[in-house]
C-alpha cells in the first residue's frame, strides 16, 4: 500500500494538476517505469514543433546526446546547461549547494522575462528561513551529542552474506543537498571517494558482490572506520532501505535503532519550498538521534563557509555556517552581521564565514540567441523550475 510519508518528494494534488497540464512526453518509452529513464524522443519535437530554448538540469546532461545537440543546432535552438559537479569535468565546475542551484534557476527565469510572484516566492523563502533555523538548532544538538551522519545509496543488489550489502557513498562536497545541510551545521562523515562523486562498495555490481559491512563499517580500503550514528538514505531506494528485511540482513546499530532520514540526492526539484521541506523532514528524524558508535571529534574547518571542505575519510566538519542571503542571521541561529569596508555583510562570530560563492550561470548555445523578453517556448530536460515562476515547459 502506498505510503506518502515514505515519499515526501512526490507531488501533492496541486503540483500534480500542474504537471498534468503539461502536454507531451519526451520520454514516453520509459517515463512510466520504475527505473532509470534516459530516453529523449526528438520525434515528438519534430512532429509538434521545437521550442525556442532548451534548459537541461545539472544532474541530467548525460541525456543530451550528440544527435540531440545536432538536431537542436539544425533547428537553431540554443541549449542552456545548468552546471554542477556531478556531471562533466569537476575541475571546471565548482560544486554548488542546493540554494545556489535554486538561485541559478531563478536568475535564468528572470533573465528570460518571466514574471515573479513576489508574494508567493517571498512566502516560500520565509518558510525556508524558518526551516533552516530549526534545522540549524537540531544540527547543533547533534554536534553537541557527537551524532554523525553518513549518506548512502543502499542496499544494492541481493543475495549478500549476512552483514554485507552493496552500497555507494556520496562525497558531501559534491552533492547539493548534503552541502546545504552541512552549511547549516549537520555533522556528516566524509568517505574515501578519491575525488569522485561516489565511493563504491558494490564489487563487480553482481548479486552478492557487495562488501559494505554493518559491523566494523569501514572505507573501501578497509583502513578507516566509519562511526555512523544516523543514515541518510537515497530516496530512490526508500522501500528497500526501510524494509524490516534489510535491518535483519544488515544490522548496523543506527539502522536497527531506526536513526535515519531520506536524502533526495542531487535535489532534482529546485525550489525554495522543496529545500525547506527537506530540512523539515530530515530535522524531525535527526532531533532525537543518539550516538550509537564510538565517539570521534569534529575537524575544524578554517576555510570560507560554503566552499568545499575536502575532509579525509571518516572525518566530519565542526560547525561552519554559510549565511543565507535572504534570511536574517537570527533565522539560521548565528551572530548578527556587520558590514565590512566593502559593504558586504560579515558575521560577528568567527565560527561562521559570510563569504559565499557567487551564483553564476553557464550556458552552452547551439546556434541562435536567447530571448530575454516576450513569450519564449522552453523545454526543460529533467528539471523542476522554481515555482511559482511562469516558466513554460
Amino acid at each position: 500500500e502506498y505510503d506518502p510519508v515514505v515519499f515526501p518528494a512526490d507531488p501533492d494534488t496541486e503540483e500534480r494538476a500542474y504537471l498534468d497540464a503539461i502536454t507531451g512526453d519526451l520520454s514516453a518509452g520509459c517515463s512510466a517505469s520504475n527505473y532509470y529513464c534516459d530516453i529523449v524522443d526528438t520525434n515528438y519535437l519534430n512532429k509538434n514543433g521545437w521550442p525556442d530554448l532548451i534548459v537541461v538540469g545539472a544532474f541530467y546532461d548525460s541525456l543530451i546526446s550528440e544527435e540531440f545537440v545536432g538536431n537542436a543546432t539544425e533547428k537553431n535552438v540554443p541549449i542552456v546547461m545548468l552546471k554542477n559537479s556531478y556531471e562533466g569535468d569537476e575541475s571546471e565546475t565548482e560544486p554548488r549547494d542546493m540554494l545556489e542551484m535554486i538561485e541559478l534557476v531563478e536568475t535564468l527565469a528572470l533573465a528570460l522575462g518571466t514574471t515573479e510572484d513576489a508574494v508567493a516566492v517571498g512566502n516560500d523563502k520565509a518558510s525556508f528561513c524558518e526551516a533552516a533555523g530549526s534545522f540549524r538548532r537540531i544540527a547543533q544538538t547533534a554536534q553537541d551529542n557527537g551524532v554523525r551522519s553518513m549518506a548512502s545509496y543502499m542496499p544494492y543488489q541481493k543475495d549478500h552474506a549476512e552483514g554485507l550489502t552493496g552500497a555507494f557513498l556520496p562525497n558531501p562536497d559534491q552533492d547539493p543537498v548534503l552541502s546545504m545541510m552541512q552549511n547549516l551545521g549537520l555533522p556528516i562523515l566524509y568517505n574515501e571517494h578519491n575525488g569522485n562523486y561516489w565511493e563504491y562498495h558494490a564489487g563487480d555490481y553482481s548479486a552478492g558482490a557487495g562488501i559494505f559491512k554493518s559491523i566494523g563499517t569501514t572505507s573501501l580500503s578497509g583502513e578507516v572506520l566509519y562511526h555512523v550514528d544516523f543514515w541518510l538514505y537515497d530516496d530512490r531506494v526508500s522501500l528497500d532501505f526501510l524494509s524490516d528485511q534489510f535491518a535483519e540482513d544488515w544490522p548496523h546499530p543506527a539502522l536497527v535503532a531506526k536513526q535515519h532520514a531520506y536524502w533526495p540526492s542531487n535535489a532534482r526539484i529546485l525550489s525554495y519550498k522543496h529545500a525547506g521541506e527537506i530540512l523539515t523532514v530530515v530535522g524531525a528524524q535527526l532531533k532525537d538521534a543518539q550516538r550509537v558508535s564510538s565517539p570521534t571529534d569534529c575537524t575544524l574547518f578554517d576555510g570560507v563557509a560554503g566552499t568545499p571542505r575536502d575532509l579525509g575519510p571518516g572525518e566530519y566538519s565542526c560547525v561552519s555556517i554559510k549565511p543565507v542571503s535572504f534570511c536574517t542571521a537570527e533565522d539560521v541561529g548565528i551572530e548578527k552581521t556587520k558590514e565590512t569596508d566593502d559593504g558586504e555583510p560579515k558575521p560577528d562570530s568567527t565560527s561562521a564565514d559570510s563569504t559565499s560563492a557567487d551564483s553564476t550561470m553557464e550556458e552552452e548555445e547551439q546556434g541562435g540567441t536567447i530571448s530575454s523578453s516576450g513569450a519564449v517556448r522552453i523545454v526543460t530536460v529533467a528539471l523542476a523550475v522554481v515555482t511559482p515562476m511562469a516558466l513554460l515547459l
